[in-house]
């Protein structure tokens, strides 16, 4: 039986049970430094914005920094469990080494081009800085065309996530 599961709800996508997190620095929409807490094992961001005002500019120079390549990984893996789970419901089949292409250098150099056309920028608001490419399909996964995919910022892969009510697009 496979979980029903959401972002919210990651113990459903991962075997990580984000036993050490880490208070990180993350700039904001706008830019500002804000501290957010970071699984270390998964990338997954484990706290709201937690304010910067208590702290002394040492500290937060001390601070390290958000990890936004561990955040890929995290997400890498929300989307394989996504699909396993559509899989279950529909028959549709996902490559058995989907964890290893999501992280792979042919899986960065599409990224790198879809970051790139976006110019940085998030395709969904169109105002704030993308930090994910996100599947619109998962028909020519591992194979995809450039159109299949969008850079898209938190916020905005909030909503797509909301809107589907889980991980991914549905499959086309």
């Amino acid at each position: 039986m496979i979980t029903e599961f959401n972002l919210e709800d990651t113990e459903s996508i991962t075997p990580c049970h984000h036993y050490e997190s880490e208070s990180r620095i993350k700039l904001d929409s706008m830019g500002n430094p804000r501290i957010v807490l970071q699984c270390i094992s998964c990338g997954k961001r484990m706290s709201k914005d937690i304010s910067t005002e208590n702290f002394t500019p040492a500290q937060l120079d001390a601070m390290p920094r958000w990890d936004a390549q561990l955040q890929k990984k995290f997400y890498a893996l929300a989307g394989i469990a996504w699909y396993e789970q559509k899989k279950a419901k529909d028959g549709a089949c996902l490559p058995k080494d989907s964890e290893d292409y999501l992280l792979s250098a042919k899986w960065k150099s599409i990224c790198d081009k879809v970051m790139a056309r976006a110019k940085m920028t998030c395709e969904g608001c169109g105002s704030k800085p993308a930090v994910q490419v996100h599947h619109l399909t998962y028909r020519r996964f591992g194979d995809e065309m450039l159109f299949d995919l969008v850079a898209v910022c938190e916020e905005c892969r909030g909503k797509i996530n909301s809107h589907t009510g889980n991980a991914g697009p549905e499959l086309q």
